[in-house]
């Protein structure tokens, strides 16, 4: 928004609210995935500043930064306000961290800041809603391309023949055994394999990841595209197969829906539409971001209910 105390300067605006958590923060990001560039670090160059409006003096402002496809791998240190209803520059030593998290790795990627205003209060046991500024995210002592990294080639649809992708099948519930494996119809072809054992829940998936953190690329939902397709084989018609799409980093953000086979011991292509979430589940909520996908075959049916058995997939497609 516009600066305050000057209308010809923008500045970013966080309202802290009188029922927010100790730790609300906002993220900071220029590049896709909440991300920012990443964060030159070295022995000689391991701070950054910001200038910030607060109401108040002493409140604690927190900065933290972290890698961006691995939120265990982070740094966070402090700097209190001197000022109230001021512009001022807070400096943040990241070789000092805040008291109970990790120390700088200058191993690792750095590419996502967040910053939280008043940290360590509730908004109640800061006052009730508090309005705080922030201008100027800069790193100090060394300068760097501030362009976004290209993307790389999208991995959609998931075929598990593109040798430049690595491809992870991890089962769970009683599906443990999933690997990809050659096509049983076709030798010159990979697929996923999903065996449900006798002794599966009715839960019992496989997620497909092609990145760390169980991941794939983010799957761009939109308001008129959100359907997305994936070929199987089972040896039983009439059973339904679940896909669950969700937040890699937050599994609370999730949405599932379902198709059905009509086809025994042959392939033939499922089409799921997340508008049409399944009951009892989340609905598509178009600003999140999904980048994880779980599929589910004979979903609802145990294993000794005789949902087991083992069954094929093969490209997971968005449909444009």
């Amino acid at each position: 928004m516009a600066d305050p105390t000057n209308a010809a300067n923008k500045v970013a605006r966080v309202l802290k609210a009188a029922g927010a958590e100790l730790w609300a923060g906002t993220t900071v990001a220029i590049c896709p995935s909440n991300s920012l560039v990443t964060l030159p670090f070295s022995d000689a160059n391991k701070t950054m500043t910001a200038r910030v409006w607060s109401p108040d003096a002493n409140t604690v402002v927190r900065l933290k930064v972290e890698n961006a496809g691995d939120g265990t791998k982070s740094v966070e240190t402090e700097a209190t306000t001197a000022e109230a209803g001021t512009w001022q520059t807070l400096t943040f030593n990241f070789a000092n961290q805040a008291t109970g998290t990790a120390a700088l790795d200058l191993a690792t990627t750095y590419n996502k800041a967040s910053i939280f205003f008043a940290f360590g209060k509730t908004g109640a046991q800061n006052g009730g809603d508090k309005v705080y500024f922030m201008d100027d995210l800069t790193f100090v002592g060394s300068s760097f391309q501030v362009a976004c990294p290209t993307p790389p080639a999208s991995v959609f649809p998931v075929s598990f023949d593109n040798t430049a992708v690595t491809y992870t099948l991890t089962g769970f519930g009683g599906a443990e055994d999933s690997a990809v494996v050659v096509d049983p119809t076709n030798a010159a072809n990979k697929v996923g394999r999903a065996t449900k054992s006798n002794t599966a829940e009715l839960w019992a998936g496989t997620t497909i990841s092609t990145g760390a953190n169980f991941t794939l690329d983010t799957i761009p939902f939109t308001a008129t595209k959100t359907s997305m397709t994936l070929r199987v084989w089972s040896p039983t018609a009439g059973i339904p197969v679940r896909l669950k799409v969700e937040d890699a980093a937050d599994g609370t953000r999730s949405v599932e829906t379902e198709a059905t086979t009509t086809v025994a011991n042959g392939w033939q292509t499922l089409t799921f539409n997340f508008a049409n979430q399944a009951t009892g589940t989340a609905a598509l909520n178009l600003s999140y971001t999904y980048n994880k996908a779980s599929v589910f075959f004979n979903f609802g049916t145990t294993g000794a209910n005789g949902g087991g058995g083992t069954f094929y997939f093969d490209d997971l497609a968005f449909v444009n």
